[in-house]
């Protein structure tokens, strides 16, 4: 076994200091044979495991595992379970355990670290047999020759012993060599972090069941920090006893709060502490962006030693270059600042504001400069990113911002009442779009500040009208004219200067508004599929369809247009489960809303219905065009939307008519097969292309026989072409 003489620790530590000669001072060390053990035994004394704890048998099993492992580190800020875990573990150990619990005696005085040391390992039997020694709260060694006793301990462990390290921050010791040689098993804050079963496990036993929003809420806000966890339950059950249990636990509780000034903040310099409450502001962390709030420097440097000496600060990433604030920690924080520095507060958002501004993160200049109660900046930061937005999938985020101003200091600022039209035309919200529109356009008129594109774009969005050429400089706002300009003339039967401008408009939407670039597209499928040319209607549906992969693209209501063009050419081409996809996709968007404008309500409809008749639902292509028969009388000006209804009706009236009887719906399965009849390929054959055998194919074209009311194949394929299953 190894024990350490107390007098060489000692000497050890008044060395000289590695600053000077480069090498870290060593403990002598001698060994010494002390008759075996009984398996099992116990020095010191182990914190008691009691029933109201949660087990963690997952990691348990970690630290247990490996028989490579010499070193067990675990580091962790406080009241993550570090003892608790050490001693729901070394209960199950066979094999001795020495246990010690470290004071700011020790890290000062190595010597009487060593002397510790050697009495718990002579107290278990010596070292003949494996053992374990645990080292609980570490963080207290802070010095060189601290650090060298616990080298010496590790260097000299016998065959099938481990040291367990329970501590606040990393200590310094040569880890790189054991971690190479898998000999070291490390848990972290994130192992510790409970899950959301050991979650539920604690607070029941704490006497505050939670369960569905509440736990996942309660997990979330203190990421599973077991003390976090627990304080929560407390406070709830406060709350439960004095009958009033709304109030959510957030930092700022008094428990929470208390805990961590006394258990992560007391021990951190007053600078470091004043560094991270006006830091508070900030959900991201970098050396950088703290030295602009801050107007100071090396705040890179001191995020790196808060992170190491884990005071609930952590990296973001393996380079070290951004961190994050512990929810609970940042709202104790920030709390803190409203009432100790509440014009510190305001401060620190406007720096931020600015200096996210200038690294181009307008969503984040926008927040702190709300925060800041600076709504003229915040107002001007959104309207720069409004086209992306509304345009580019962020229909969601610009509708919280717009709700963050509220509708007063909307109405007041022409640019939010444009910002909030583009919204709604966004989320198919029409009358929405016209009353900011209109609030818009009488603000601007009143001389209130608004630029070039606030003024175009409010003068497109006015009224929900088909527009008239307007000028407007930035490239989404062009766009949206050209969308509205190129629709307009399609629908007023002028299709080639449409085409142009549509064209356009897919190029003006490149890189800045996917939205718009995809109903562009989307027009110029219907002019295609006019002209019937479906092999341009495919391409430009594509491309169409691609452009809603766009993360929040494909979710604006808007969209659904782009999706009946798709579902279009799907039922067209004879891919029916596409079709229904897309079919499916629109419906759901569009609901029963009216879209932005009523002819985009009525195009997407009939185009939609058209799909419905060739996938040989009648009834439902009926009810589709009832609704654009509605919208289309709100756009009399959009004659080519007439045409199309009477021609989808004669459609659908051909498809129930010419039998005794209407057709019966055709399956998906049954539409496959039919697209295949008018081929000279066998059943046998057809079952290769569609994978299924000859006689699921036999089944299935028997089956479209009778619903088609015929009694061959080639009557079959009279009967589909002459209701439109079929191309003639």
């Amino acid at each position: 076994m190894l024990v350490l003489r107390p007098d060489a620790a000692t000497q050890a530590m008044r060395s000289s200091s590695p600053v000077t000669t480069g090498q870290r001072p060593r403990p002598s060390v001698r060994r010494v044979r002390t008759p075996p053990s009984s398996a099992g035994a116990r020095a010191g004394r182990i914190p008691a495991f009691h029933r109201g704890l949660v087990p963690r048998p997952r990691l348990v099993r970690r630290l247990a595992g490996d028989p490579a492992v010499r070193l067990v580190l675990l580091v962790a800020p406080a009241g993550y379970g570090k003892t608790t875990l050490l001693s729901e573990w070394v209960r199950r150990e066979a094999r001795t355990v020495a246990w010690l619990t470290l004071g700011p005696e020790d890290g000062a005085h190595p010597g009487r670290l060593a002397a510790k040391a050697a009495r718990a390992l002579d107290a278990c039997g010596g070292g003949a047999e494996p053992s374990v020694l645990v080292l609980d709260d570490a963080h207290v060694m802070h010095t060189p020759a601290a650090t060298a006793v616990v080298e010496a301990l590790l260097d000299g462990l016998g065959e099938g012993s481990v040291l367990a390290i329970a501590s606040r921050r990393e200590p310094a010791l040569r880890l790189s060599r054991l971690r190479a040689e898998r000999a070291v098993a490390e848990l972290g804050a994130s192992d510790l972090a409970m899950s959301p079963v050991e979650a539920a496990m604690l607070l029941e036993r704490a006497g505050v069941p939670a369960h569905g929003d509440e736990l996942r809420r309660l997990t979330d806000e203190t990421e599973g920090w077991p003390v976090g966890l627990y304080l929560a339950a407390v406070s709830l059950h406060r709350q439960t006893q004095a009958g009033d249990r709304t109030e959510p636990f957030t930092g700022e509780d008094r428990l929470m709060s208390d805990y961590v000034r006394d258990e992560v903040l007391a021990d951190l310099p007053d600078a470091q502490v004043t560094f991270l409450r006006r830091t508070s502001v900030l959900d991201r962390l970098s050396g950088p962006l703290c030295d602009a709030v801050l107007e100071g420097h090396e705040s890179g440097a001191l995020l790196h030693d808060l992170a190491r000496g884990n005071a609930l600060i952590t990296p973001l990433g393996p380079s070290d270059r951004e961190y994050r604030c512990h929810p609970l920690l940042a709202g104790m924080l920030r709390g803190e600042l409203q009432w100790r520095e509440p014009q510190c507060a305001a401060t620190m958002h406007r720096r931020a504001s600015a200096w996210h501004e200038r690294h181009d993160d307008h969503e984040r200049a926008i927040g702190h400069a709300l925060e800041a109660g600076d709504l003229d900046r915040a107002a001007v930061l959104l309207w720069d990113v409004v086209a992306k937005l509304a345009f580019g999938g962020g229909q969601a985020a610009l509708g919280g911002w717009l709700e963050a101003f509220g509708e007063t200091e909307i109405a007041a600022r022409p640019v939010l009442a444009v910002a909030a039209a583009a919204h709604g035309l966004a989320t198919g919200e029409r009358d929405r779009m016209e009353h900011w529109a209109a609030l818009a356009a009488r603000g601007i008129a009143a001389g209130a500040p608004a630029d070039a594109d606030a003024q175009a774009a409010a003068a497109l969005l006015g009224g929900g009208r088909l527009p008239t050429p307007a000028t407007a400089p930035g490239a989404a706002w062009r766009c949206l004219r050209l969308l509205l300009d190129g629709a307009a003339r399609h629908l007023a039967g002028d299709r080639e200067t449409a085409r142009r401008l549509l064209e356009g408009g897919v190029r003006a939407g490149a890189m800045c508004a996917p939205l718009l670039q995809a109903l562009c597209l989307a027009q110029l499928t219907f002019l295609a599929a006019e002209r019937d040319d479906w092999d341009e209607a495919a391409l430009q549906a594509a491309r169409a369809r691609q452009l809603l992969d766009h993360p929040g693209v494909g979710a604006a209501p808007a969209a659904a247009l782009a999706f009946a063009a798709s579902a279009a050419v799907h039922a067209h081409r004879g891919s029916p489960e596409r079709a229904r996809e897309a079919m499916n996709a629109a419906l759901a968007l569009q609901d029963d809303r009216a879209a932005f404008a009523p002819w985009a309500c009525a195009e997407t409809c009939i185009w939609l219905a058209r799909a419905e008749v060739r996938l040989s639902d009648v009834a439902g292509a009926r009810t589709l065009l009832a609704r654009a028969s509605r919208s289309r009388r709100e756009a009399p000006e959009a004659v080519v939307l007439a045409d199309w209804i009477d021609d989808v009706w004669d459609r659908a009236d051909a498809f129930a008519a010419g039998g005794p009887g209407a057709i019966t719906t055709l399956t998906i399965a049954e539409l496959r097969v039919l697209r295949f009849l008018p081929s000279h390929l066998s059943f046998r054959e057809i079952g290769a292309r569609l994978h299924v055998s000859a006689n699921t194919v036999k089944t299935q074209a028997l089956a479209v026989y009778r619903k088609l009311d015929v009694s061959s194949r080639s009557e079959a394929v009279a009967r589909a072409n002459a209701v439109g299953l079929l191309d003639r």
